[in-house]
């Protein structure tokens, strides 16, 4: 009589194992793609901050343009959409400018990770298509400011000479012109990007590369989104 045979120990393992390698592969991959969707949806936010700031309401002065960002105010929306998708949120506003930036979701724009090219990498790669900040890897922020300026940096406004938004005007110097309604409190503080060489950084170990960013030496762990982007290896 015939008997059904059943799956053997052996064959059973190795199911197993080629299941968990199939979701160190796939759960990653999933992860990156809803992080990247997020960082879209910031950058979508942000971008549209200058068309949202109505110049004839604030004829005289852009002082308290921040607090209408708060809980309760015309803009509320904008500051509440940046931070439900891991955004840091921060604004400074004088009487004749302002800057706002958000700190994006750094564990994908920290640095460009070599990517598995498999089949389903190459698909969920489509939903991060949707963003910049998938083509500048080198920056952890995305600023906009009064003078319409809208870039990706390196570093927070908070180290950037104000109202710049650009990493060539960086500064050691925290910048903090006017009392504003206090920033998203920041979960990972320590990750913040170094500041360059010649500011007192730390010089280069651990396999990390100089880079020239804007007339600043920085050390990175992958060259990849600065070299892409106009930066060259080496010290400035």
């Amino acid at each position: 009589m015939y008997r059904k045979k059943g799956f053997t120990l052996l064959e059973l393992l190795v199911v197993i194992a080629v299941v968990g390698i199939l979701a160190t592969i796939i759960i990653p991959t999933l992860r990156d793609a809803q992080t990247r969707a997020q960082n879209a949806s910031i950058v979508a936010t942000m971008a549209n901050i200058n068309a949202l700031v109505d110049a004839e309401k604030y004829p005289n002065s852009l002082e308290n343009l921040c607090f209408e960002f708060e809980p309760g105010g015309p803009l509320a929306d904008v500051r509440t959409s940046v931070e439900e998708k891991g955004g840091i949120w921060h604004c400074d506003s004088t009487v004749d400018s302002y800057r706002i930036f958000a700190k994006l979701n750094l564990e994908v724009v920290s640095a460009m990770r070599d990517e598995i090219e498999s089949s389903f990498a190459k698909l969920t790669k489509s939903v991060a298509a949707q963003t910049d900040s998938q083509e500048h890897d080198f920056g952890n922020y995305y600023c906009v400011n009064s003078e319409f300026n809208n870039n990706f940096t390196h570093w927070s406004g908070e180290n950037l000479l104000y109202p710049s938004c650009n990493d060539v005007d960086y500064t050691g110097v925290i910048q903090d012109p006017v009392e504003n309604p206090d920033p998203t409190p920041d979960p990972n503080p320590e990750s913040d990007p170094e500041p360059p060489i010649e500011d007192g950084g730390p010089a280069c170990d651990g396999g990390k590369t100089e880079i020239c960013h804007f007339g600043k030496t920085l050390c990175v762990g992958n060259t990849k989104g600065h070299l892409k982007h106009g930066d060259t290896e080496g010290p400035c």
